[in-house]
């Protein structure tokens, strides 16, 4: 059986603990997958839980770390969650997202 949580939010957006803290926390439970999502930056009430748009690059990057950190033995996926709220969705153009864009959505990050 492969222990896997592909569903995590980190202090990026409504969650507690660095990527890298909730990756240490998932491998020395016997994880062997670890995903962490940020929440597209939102505007009105949901930007109180979505992330930052000047964070997201961070966000990016910090995940890059855990990953060369922990690879091979747990296999770290970096995930962006578009939340559509009723008020307009912000979130820069798809060319700006970097490792989120063509293929790379696919590949472990």
């Amino acid at each position: 059986m492969i222990n896997q949580d592909l569903h995590t939010h980190s202090l990026y957006d409504d969650g507690t603990a660095s990527p890298l803290a909730m990756a240490e926390s998932a491998q020395r439970k016997g994880f062997s997958v670890f995903g962490c999502s940020l929440h597209s930056p939102q505007s009105g009430e949901a930007a109180s839980w979505s992330g930052k748009e000047e964070e997201v690059a961070a966000f990016q990057k910090d995940m890059a770390a855990v990953k060369a950190k922990l690879a091979p033995k747990l296999h770290v996926y970096t995930g962006l969650e578009y939340d559509i709220q009723s008020d307009a969705m912000k979130f820069p153009p798809a060319e700006s997202c970097g490792p989120w864009t063509g293929s790379d959505r696919l590949r472990s990050r």
